[in-house]
């Protein structure tokens, strides 16, 4: 066993992996912590409401992602259209991101953005 994992900590590929989810973890793991208080106290809503709305859109994103994945994954064969899910997943987050710059919507004074 604890061969096994050394030759898997050796592995390049397994090592960047590891790097990326702790790049990743760290902003998504604060955005998590505070998201539910500052939209509380920002926006004047029960923090109850808040939790069952936040709980609910992540649930339906949880469903929705497993559901195409497993959908998509069901009729893939090979290793090479693994690739291709991958690759075009990846090629239609790059296109659609900067449309959130575009059709950005119209954002409110955040309190104390000016000093005040």
């Amino acid at each position: 066993f604890p061969k096994a994992i050394f030759r898997l900590l050796r592995n390049p590929a397994y090592d960047l992996l590891l790097l990326d989810i702790v790049i990743m973890s760290v902003p998504f793991s604060g955005l998590s912590l505070f998201r539910s208080v500052y939209t509380a106290n920002e926006y004047n809503v029960p923090m109850s409401t808040v939790t069952l709305t936040s709980g609910i859109s992540t649930a339906l994103g949880h469903i929705v992602g497993t559901s195409i994945s497993s959908y998509l994954t069901s009729k893939v064969n090979t290793r090479m259209g693994y690739v291709y899910i991958i690759m075009s997943s990846y090629i239609l987050t790059c296109a659609i991101t900067p449309l959130y710059i575009i059709f950005g919507c119209d954002n409110q004074m955040v309190h104390g953005a000016k000093g005040e």
